[in-house]
């Protein structure tokens, strides 16, 4: 935490304005305010004795700022002292100095030192009290900031490791698919390395916190295209987009793992639905797959359990994740406002 000694001085200052010039003026008329203004020795005791209780409150927020945490003895020592000092410098500037130099002090004549300090504990405790009370307020915010900053660090922490293992995850799986190929000395093989390193290309220098959402779609393009290599027969997507994609922004790799996990456990023999809808800030994905009989109780794994944990942390309440599973099809619903 840093010492903010201009801010307690102009927040002293304001204090010093209501609590004493206001109420004086509230208290006398205003014919005798204007003269007030112009005395010398009102004037000259009026600017002492602000000089002296910002000294109070200015001397209590350094002691505590360097021994708060240390010793509560150093901090009960040093605001003593400070209250000594400060009254002794306002003894000398007003019962010495002015009556030497200006003819007049602030006090009666002849007062002892020990009735001074007697009579000024009360702005001591006063003053001393804005600059605790200054120096609580500004410890309270430090520690505030320094907790949401380690919340969002470990927030960050937490989703740069959550698409570490996404990434290993779809490629592991991608990788399959393309020996598939290679062990059955398909021509495709070359063309889907192709797709698989634009893929790969998105998801090792694709570094942004969020990205424009048609990024994504044409990734999921290159994926569907991918996985039609798989096959000797077209495959029966339904793949549409409805709204604007304009300004539309999400973390990458948010959507793939949906499609990818439609495809790795999806009958290819039968319908796939992908829609995508924009509306209103609000972003609905839709996918539904019918699912093989021998992957029945397989569905759904890490790719999207990654997924709810990245959109919970990101989007918090703002987001919508049902996944519905009927063991005959796997429906997949996400949906978020941006």
């Amino acid at each position: 935490m840093k010492l903010k000694i201009l801010e307690l001085l102009l927040y002293h200052f304001l204090f010093y304005i209501l609590f004493y010039e206001f109420r004086t003026s509230m208290e006398i008329d205003n014919f005798e305010l204007f003269k007030k203004w112009f005395e010398l020795k009102g004037n000259l005791l009026r600017l002492s004795s602000f000089l002296v209780f910002s000294f109070y409150a200015l001397g209590a927020y350094i002691v505590l700022y360097n021994y708060y945490k240390k010793s509560f003895l150093k901090v009960s020592i040093g605001l003593i002292m400070v209250s000594i000092l400060v009254v002794s410098i306002r003894y000398f500037i007003e019962e010495i100095f002015y009556m030497k130099v200006f003819g007049f002090d602030n006090y009666y004549d002849a007062i002892s030192p020990s009735l001074y300090v007697l009579g000024n504990l009360f702005y001591a405790a006063l003053h001393i009290s804005f600059g605790v009370v200054f120096f609580f307020i500004q410890s309270s915010k430090y520690h505030e900031m320094q907790t949401q900053r380690l919340l969002v660090e470990n927030k960050r922490t937490e989703l740069a490791f959550l698409r570490a293992q996404l990434n290993p995850h779809f490629l592991f799986n991608t990788l399959n698919n393309i020996y598939s190929l290679v062990y059955r000395k398909s021509n495709k093989a070359l063309p889907a390395l192709e797709k698989l390193t634009t893929i790969l290309r998105y998801s090792l220098y694709e570094s942004e916190f969020k990205i424009p959402l048609k990024k994504e779609i044409d990734i999921i393009d290159n994926y569907i295209n991918l996985e039609q290599m798989r096959y000797d027969y077209p495959l029966n997507i339904d793949f549409k987009i409805n709204g604007d994609l304009a300004g539309v922004l999400i973390p990458p790799f948010l959507l793939l793992p949906i499609v990818e996990n439609a495809f790795k456990h999806g009958d290819m023999k039968c319908p796939l639905k992908i829609h995508i809808d924009i509306a209103e800030k609000k972003l609905n994905v839709k996918v539904i797959n019918y699912i093989i009989e021998k992957q029945k109780d397989e569905v759904g794994g890490l790719g999207l359990k990654n997924i709810k944990k990245r959109l919970g942390l990101i989007y918090g309440n703002n987001c919508e994740l049902v996944i519905h599973n009927d063991k005959s099809i796997f429906d997949v619903s996400l949906k978020l406002i941006f």
